[in-house]
């Protein structure tokens, strides 16, 4: 207990030695402390990532036999961009590991201090490419490639990996002009390749039993569709589902009996108040579910501010795209702390976080520089 309040207080200092470098005005003297139970912290558990299909040991994920391969061009001033469809699939893994560390050519050795963690499957945004005449002085064109859109949600999906939970993203990026269905194939191809690789890889410690189904934009609304075909074809029942600004009402659709068919289990949807991309449809799945769910509203959040798409500062993302009032930093860190309170209350049985999700207690005040989140909830 007292190396991990030890670790938990030196990951405050440093979350808020990052977060004051960069919120203009933030008094240092007036941080408040969380309490030990918040979601704000990292879990317990180091982590480590590796890339399927770059990790040695590792093979890509086939792509799946209901979706068509091919190439799609996008014309720039200064070329055509290229994308492909069809090749295997590369997949990026967040897990618990024996010591931390970010280098994917490492072996996957997965800590075995619990038997089996819970397996949280991530669906990343749709984005159509930028062409590099567009982008500001100054701004790295390493942010114009969506072949790497799988890796760029990492410090949301590290964060719910330090509790003792397995994440994994595939490769979109080949599904740009694709829909949601097509998008929810890939979901679900995952988790039979990710059932196929249990005992080899890791050691039979994925419990495929215990799923979540999380996305942003159009993957938040091709989870809604992936979960009806895991409970068809593979008959697993998702525990949970988070949405971050998920997109259902474009390519192809989410219907209604889609979200009012979902179990009894937990919804959490999370939207930004400056997301100017997906209209109401956050607010259509929150309404439209009957079971326990939450609602997380973020002031000045935008669209693409969970990923690393977009500059330190927030004012450029590579997507069309409002700038946002707060910094991804931030952006990202409310939405890992409360995703990490999904798999904490629905996968990891801990009651403790169980405020978080009621509404009694919120992370504003506890990340620097935050006084904008609302929390709606029914049956939390």
């Amino acid at each position: 207990m007292t190396d991990r309040l030890t670790r938990r207080n030196f990951l405050n200092n440093l979350y808020a030695a990052a977060a004051v470098s960069l919120i203009p005005g933030c008094k240092c003297n007036q941080i408040p402390a969380a309490p030990l139970e918040s979601p704000f912290y990292l879990g317990p558990y180091p982590v480590r990532k590796a890339v399927l299909g770059v990790t040695p040991g590792t093979t890509r994920m086939p792509w799946p036999t209901t979706v068509s391969g091919g190439e799609t061009g996008f014309l720039c001033p200064d070329g055509t961009i290229t994308i492909s469809a069809g090749n295997p699939i590369p997949v990026m893994i967040y897990y618990p590991g024996y010591s931390t560390s970010y280098d994917i050519n490492l072996p996957i050795e997965i800590s075995q201090k619990k038997n089996n963690y819970p397996v949280l499957l991530f669906a990343h945004a749709r984005r159509l490419p930028t062409c590099t005449s567009t982008l500001p002085a100054g701004v790295p064109t390493s942010i114009l490639d969506i072949t790497q859109d799988y890796t760029r949600e990492e410090r949301m999906l590290s964060h719910v990996a330090s509790y003792g939970c397995v994440a994994a993203v595939p490769d979109m990026s080949g599904l740009v002009n694709r829909t949601l269905q097509e998008r929810a194939d890939v979901l679900a191809g995952l988790y039979s390749f990710l059932m196929s690789l249990n005992n080899a890889l890791f050691q039979n410690r994925l419990d495929m039993n215990r799923i979540i189904l999380t996305g942003h934009s159009s993957g938040g609304g091709s989870c809604l569709l992936a979960r009806s075909e895991l409970v068809s074809v593979n008959g697993a029942q998702p525990i949970a589902m988070g949405l971050v600004a998920p997109a259902t009402s474009g390519a192809g659709g989410v219907d209604n009996s889609l979200i009012l068919g979902l179990n009894s289990n937990g919804l959490m949807v999370i939207r930004g108040l400056s997301d100017t991309q997906v209209g109401s449809d956050p607010l259509n799945v929150y309404n439209a579910y009957n079971g326990p769910k939450i609602l997380v509203s973020i002031s000045g959040a935008n669209h693409f501010g969970y990923t690393d798409i977009c500059t330190p500062d927030n004012k450029f993302c590579s997507a069309p795209e409002l700038p946002g009032t707060i910094i991804p930093f931030t952006q990202q860190l409310i939405a890992g702390a409360y995703l990490s309170a999904l798999v904490r209350k629905f996968a990891l049985g801990d009651a403790s976080v169980e405020p978080y999700m009621n509404g009694t207690r919120t992370l504003e005040g506890q990340i620097y520089g935050v006084t904008g989140i609302q929390l709606q909830q029914s049956g939390m």
